[in-house]
């Protein structure tokens, strides 16, 4: 069986991406697509191992990997110079996704 054909989107390549909470999840699935599409992404998140897990990923598709910060967002501060060294590194950022979540499930009581 052939793997599926994905939608290319060439607008994106190059675009400087920005993602809070990309390491696992929704953003890690919104991390890995703007890498296939070839754009320039950081993303920041608490979760050292998934963030790693995800960059071997990307990687082992052959395309460019995620830059990773360890950032914990109720730090406004680090995430201000999470911002500063994305926009040093890469450029000015052209699309940001805040994707950050804690959904500690719990009972009604």
């Amino acid at each position: 069986m052939s793997e599926s054909q994905e939608a290319i989107y060439p607008s994106l390549k190059d675009r400087v991406v920005f993602i809070a909470g990309g390491a696992s999840g929704i953003g890690g699935a919104i991390t890995e697509k703007f890498c296939e599409q070839g754009a320039k992404v950081s993303f920041v998140d608490i979760d050292d191992a998934s963030a790693h897990a995800l960059i071997a990923r990307i990687e082992a598709r052959g395309w460019s990997p995620p830059r990773y910060q360890h950032c914990d967002l109720v730090d406004i501060n680090a995430l201000q110079a999470s911002i500063e060294r994305t926009i040093a590194t890469d450029g000015a950022i052209t699309v940001l996704v805040n994707n950050a979540a804690n959904d500690d499930r719990h009972t009604i009581d």
